[in-house]
Order: structure tokens, then sequence, then C-alpha cells
């Protein structure tokens, strides 16, 4: 499984604009989330293994980020 990459900040516009740090680390986490979830062919429990995560844990940032 390759990791997404960081999110990129289009040029000429700050990170502020965007939603700021809470935004981006979200935009990543989203990315990470739903690659590991299709990798576990959308196994919550294989995911959340995959991922470091509890079960119920995985499942709060899915519902957190709205996946």
């Amino acid at each position: 499984m390759s990791l997404p990459g960081p999110p990129t900040v289009p040029p000429g516009e700050e990170l502020a604009q965007e939603g700021g740090y809470r935004a981006a680390l979200d935009a990543y986490d989203r990315a990470l989330l739903a690659a590991v979830l299709a990798q576990a062919n959308g196994s919550i429990r294989e995911a959340a293994r995959v991922a470091g995560l509890s079960r119920n844990g995985f499942r709060a940032k899915l519902r957190r980020l709205g996946l």
C-alpha cells in the first residue's frame, strides 16, 4: 500500500485560507483512511488493524471525517 502524499496548497494561497492545520490534517487522514479501507476490501476490522487503531476508534474517525 502506498500512502497518500501530503496535501498541497495551490501556489499563491496560504494554508490559513484552506482552513489551516486542522483542515490539512483532516484531508490527509481522510485520504489515508480511505486508502486503508479500500486495501481491506471495506472491512473496518481489518482496516483498523492495519491502521493501528481500535475498531471503535477507526469508526469514530470515519464518522468525524465524513467517510
